[in-house]
């Protein structure tokens, strides 16, 4: 017996597991650069500034103590662009399903003497969409957006957070400002998270990373920016929904 309805109790559940599965991984040094998909570790060093592309199917069941199988059935895709500081995620699904991936590089300030404090901002800056194409209209029933950029102290925080109605496309544009010494060191991590949620819906997110307030001639530096970028291909909703009904690179269409 299939069932198409779940607590949103279910929905809060996973929300943590989603949001703090990298939380630790922050270091020092260039081997500190990394692309992950929730606690597996994807690319490490340099190769994780290559623009990096991931689709695939989804066929997921859900039992319950009931008797009753909760099935997401859909496809998603992925973009981490690190060196560019670029990311995009898109999943559509019949029912729950979530996908977050994290990026950590290693940034230094240059054009001034080594030791030199310097402010600067850092802007997270995009636009998020989802829609739902049947069944559940209230508020506990909707795809979820969610981007972020984390420094080193607790306060260091940009989140782009959105899982209330109404449907259709955002914006966001958040700054904060922080204080570097030039020449030394530091890690920035950076989170894409999308999920659909009850009945078939999508959701996607696109965000882009800028540093600005910077002295003339002054500028920061990724640890992966020497790495040649690999173009990757948009994808888009129909794509994905293409996909899906074709049986997806690994299957599991209808």
């Amino acid at each position: 017996m299939f069932s198409r309805r779940v607590p949103f109790a279910l929905v809060l559940a996973l929300a943590p597991l989603f949001l703090h599965a990298a939380e630790a991984r922050a270091q020092s040094g260039c081997e500190s650069s990394y692309l992950s998909r929730g606690d597996t570790v994807l690319v490490t060093g340099m190769a994780a500034g290559r623009d990096t592309a991931m689709a695939d199917s989804i066929y997921q069941e859900w039992p319950t103590q009931d008797g009753n199988v909760y099935l997401a059935r859909g496809a998603w895709s992925v973009r981490l662009a690190l060196a560019q500081r670029h990311f995009e995620a898109r999943v559509y699904s019949e029912f729950i399903y979530g996908l977050v991936f994290d990026a950590q590089d290693e940034y230094r300030v240059v054009g001034l003497p080594d030791g030199t404090p310097v402010q600067l901002q850092v802007r997270l800056v995009g636009t998020d969409d989802w829609t739902r194409y049947t069944g559940c209209l209230s508020s506990g029933c909707t795809p979820t957006a969610f981007a972020a950029v984390y420094g080193t102290a607790p306060e260091e925080r940009l989140e782009h957070y959105r899982f209330t109605p109404p449907t259709g496309p955002a914006s966001f544009d958040l700054t904060m400002t922080i204080t570097r010494r030039a020449g030394e060191p530091f890690v920035l991590r950076h989170r894409i998270w999308v999920g659909s949620s009850h009945d078939e819906s999508a959701a996607e997110i696109s965000a882009d990373v800028q540093f600005e307030g910077l002295p003339a001639g002054v500028t920061v530096m990724a640890c992966t920016q020497s790495d040649e970028p690999t173009p990757a291909r948009r994808t888009t909703w129909g794509a994905l929904r293409a996909r899906y009904r074709a049986g997806g690179p690994s299957g599991g269409g209808k």
